[in-house]
Parts: structure tokens; sequence; C-alpha cells
């Protein structure tokens, strides 16, 4: 059994932003650091209602009303750029309302038998509903524990006929910015550490 890291891997603070403030332009130099003038990708979606996102290398930023999205690469190092970008987001705007912040990686479990983690998805229900030919289309189920000042949750999914996925969020809840900082300042061979403990249960 095999676990590819796969898009999106994301942080994610969740607070009232400014979206005003939050323009192509500043965010191309405020949280990306580039000079006046660099250019970045305006990502325009065709519905009017979804925010613009905008995108430097491997990371694109996507403020919306009540949480700022930072995606980057399906990988570790890609991860700590995201966290350094939600770092500066939180310093250069320190007066939003802020209430958490989470680091969340994604992988597809393929390969190897049904067992182990598959086996946990098919219980009493399962075995009713095939008694009275229910087809069953997703199974899915999750944990949440404490770590460190804030909680894990893990979640195994399967769409019946694709290969199961195992999302991981990291988060910490509060509404001072200095915790949610250094929720941003973790070492990332930490983060690494703890989703390799989560990993070896598959």
């Amino acid at each position: 059994m095999e676990l590819k890291a796969i898009e999106p891997w994301t942080v994610v603070i969740a607070g009232l932003w400014n979206r005003g403030i939050l323009s192509p332009n500043w965010i191309a130099k405020h949280l990306f650091g580039l000079p006046e003038g660099e250019e970045v990708e305006v990502q325009v979606p065709f519905n009017a209602v979804l925010p613009l996102k905008v995108r430097h290398g491997e990371s694109t930023v996507e403020s919306q009303e009540k949480r700022l999205q930072i995606e980057c690469a399906p990988s570790f190092e890609g991860l700590a750029e995201a966290m350094r970008i939600g770092e500066r987001a939180i310093t250069e705007l320190p007066k939003t309302p802020f209430s958490a912040v989470g680091l969340n990686v994604l992988y597809e479990i393929v390969g190897g038998e049904r067992g182990g983690s598959s086996a946990n998805l098919e219980g009493v229900i399962d075995e009713r509903l095939k008694r009275k030919k229910r087809e069953v289309t997703l199974r899915s189920t999750h944990r949440k524990y404490r770590w460190r000042e804030g909680q894990a949750l893990v979640v195994v999914e399967e769409v019946v006929g694709h290969p199961m996925k195992l999302a991981v969020n990291l988060e910490r809840q509060s509404r001072n910015e200095e915790d949610l900082k250094a929720w941003l300042r973790l070492p990332v061979p930490d983060v690494s550490d703890e989703v390799k403990k989560i990993q070896a249960w598959f």
C-alpha cells in the first residue's frame, strides 16, 4: 500500500478578512514579497461571486470573507512556504479578527489489499445496507485528537471505485494573533513526523 501526496495542500487562516485590501498588487508585494511592478498570475473565476486567486511560483493565495487560503505544492517544502506566507498575512493585517489557522495535507491511498483502513470503513451499517440491497457509494471515517496546543483531524474517505484518500488537518484555534503565528512557525520536520505517524496506521 502506497500513500501518494496529491493536491491541494493548504494553509487556511480563519478570520473576517478585508478583501478590499487584498488586491493582487497588495498580495504580490506584502505576501509574496515581490518588488513593485513584478507580475503575478491572477486567476479570474467565471462566476463573479467566487474570489480571485493570485499565484506566484507554486503558491496561490485566495481571499474569502471568512478565510484566507494559501494553496501550495503537495510537499512539506511547499507547505513551509505557505506557512511563511500565512504568517506574513497575519503580521501585515493584525487588526483582522482571527479565529483559527489550519495546516492541511492530502494523500491518495493506492495499491495493496483491502483491509486495515478499508476494513474499518465496512461495519454493521454496510452489512445492513447490503441486506436491504442498498448500494454503498461512499465510506468515510474520522478521528480528532489533541496535538500540542491544538488538535489533529484525520479523515479517511473512499468513493467506491476510486482510491481512498487520507486528509490530515493540524489546527490551532485562537483569537490571539501571536498564538496563530506561533502555529505557523511550527518546525516543518515536526509536522512531517506527525503526518508520518498517521501514515503508519496504513
